[in-house]
């Protein structure tokens, strides 16, 4: 799963998910056209964790799926991508999933 920050145009940022049912690694790519909105699109996105990871709450990875993000057989994969995470600890006291932070182009 990728939720990706991007700026059309340069214009305000948007986050998007893309793979969303790729439960095997969560990252969060920032385009290059965004770097200058990043910092606040991660703010919004979650609660940061140093320059390269944000904890993120399952909901608004939901919310990032869309139509996909309520089918329970979405939900169910969800839930043991944070199973496994939490194993790693990877998940806070709150439920929100640690995701690496990458920067395209950057490197």
């Amino acid at each position: 799963m990728i939720v990706v920050v991007s700026a059309p145009g340069g214009d305000e940022p948007q986050i998007s998910l893309r793979q969303p049912r790729h439960f095997a690694a969560l990252t969060v790519l920032v385009e290059p056209e965004a770097e200058a909105h990043a910092a606040a699109a991660l703010e919004a996105l979650g609660r940061r964790d140093g320059a390269k990871h944000v904890w993120i709450a399952p909901g608004t990875l939901e919310r990032l799926a869309g139509e996909l993000g309520s089918e329970p057989e979405w939900r169910q994969s969800l839930s043991a991508m944070l199973a496994f995470a939490a194993g790693h600890g990877w998940v806070d006291e709150g439920g929100a999933v640690r995701a690496h932070v990458e920067q395209r182009g950057a490197g």
